[in-house]
């Protein structure tokens, strides 16, 4: 079920031009709409905005999420595909 939603969420960033404001304040790019919908699922998007990581961090705080908090695995791709929207958009690099 999981992956049929992010799979409508992902189409429809695709075929509609989506501000930020739609994705609770992530910015467009390549990612969004996954992000979006995997992070949203269990929190909102404050959370995640207030964070500033190394692509690495990224992959440690879902790593922990998965082993504490119950995360469901995200397949290899998918992962990737997050993982480079985090460290892109929100690496310590990035003013707040």
């Amino acid at each position: 079920m999981r992956g049929i939603l992010l799979t409508a969420v992902a189409s429809a960033a695709l075929t509609t031009p989506a501000a930020a404001e739609d994705f609770g304040g992530f910015p467009p790019g390549r990612g969004q709409a996954e992000t979006f919908a995997t992070c949203t699922a269990c929190h909102s998007t404050a959370i995640v905005r207030q964070q500033r990581q190394t692509r690495e961090g990224w992959d440690e705080i879902i790593t922990w999420m998965q082993d504490e908090k119950g995360m469901w695995q995200l397949e290899p791709p998918m992962r990737k595909l997050i993982l480079n929207y985090l460290a892109e958009h929100y690496n310590p690099d990035v003013p707040r």
